[in-house]
């Protein structure tokens, strides 16, 4: 599935939730995400900024669906292939990305 497919097949299903006591977190009461989402949104950060060559596009369409069972070993090819390109997977002050 591509990512955009799946941007959109779930948007409009995450909704916010209310805190207990029914109010609603409201800057600057923000809860923390879990370390697994921050990376994610690192990883999605770079990898919409990134120029891949066509050898590592070939290599991303063979990896196969990440589901849960799988989820780790996947994304850390994907880590592996974007250092090819940064060492770091946040782009944010570095010099080396493909930007």
């Amino acid at each position: 599935m591509k990512f955009l497919q799946i941007i959109e097949q779930y948007s409009g299903q995450l909704t916010e939730q209310d805190q207990a006591g029914g109010s609603t977190v409201q800057p600057p009461d923000q809860v923390d995400e879990p370390a697994g989402i921050a990376t994610m949104g690192n990883l999605l950060k770079k990898a919409l900024t990134m120029k891949i060559n066509d050898s590592d596009k070939y290599k991303i369409s063979q990896l196969p669906e990440i589901n849960e069972k799988n989820a780790a070993q996947v994304i850390d090819q994907l880590i592996s292939i974007m250092k090819t390109y940064s060492v770091d997977i946040d782009i944010d002050g570095n010099n080396n990305t493909s930007l």
